[in-house]
């Protein structure tokens, strides 16, 4: 069995006894009487606050109506590969389907499968954003949600009406 929580080091350090029994409780009878414990850093590597911009952005573009993709996930994944490029390539084969990690070794025609949000750097998310921002401009979104999460992320309004 295998357990893990995030936690801040002064609970951690007042529940560690507890934490241990309650991990204990819920182990296998087969371990011996042994276990490994790991203790580390969390490794986040892009803000929550570019998460909640990015999928503000998208859903904002895509409700306008002035994107032209046909779904939302094409969307999605559009900006994704675009900020960090494809984290493998899948195909048909006549074995099955093929999932590969470089396009050197794929045969005939393909998807590329993009990074998740949190696979993808703090840098290529940041790269996403802007993509989406300067495709929004270039489409003419042109709404309230839209300037509201710009003067979220910048500080200022972009259609400012004076409304």
């Amino acid at each position: 069995m295998k357990t893990s929580f995030t936690t801040n080091l002064d609970d951690l350090v007042a529940n560690t006894k507890s934490l241990a029994r309650e991990v204990l409780e819920k182990a296998d009878e087969n371990h011996g009487g042994y276990f490994t414990v790991t203790i580390e850093t969390p490794k986040r590597k892009g803000s929550e606050e570019q998460n909640r911009a990015f999928h503000a952005l998208l859903n904002e573009f895509w409700i306008s109506g002035c994107s032209s993709f046909n779904t939302y996930e094409q969307m999605r994944d559009h900006y994704k590969l675009r900020a960090a490029g494809a984290k493998e390539y899948m195909f048909a084969d006549p074995a099955g389907q093929m999932t590969v990690k470089t396009l050197s070794e794929v045969r005939g025609w393909y998807v590329e499968v993009p990074y998740s949000w949190a696979e993808m750097t703090k840098d290529q998310r940041r790269i996403a954003i802007d993509l989406i921002i300067d495709e929004m401009y270039e489409s003419g979104v042109n709404t309230k949600k839209f300037d509201e999460i710009m003067e979220g992320l910048y500080g200022y309004k972009l259609h400012d009406t004076g409304r």
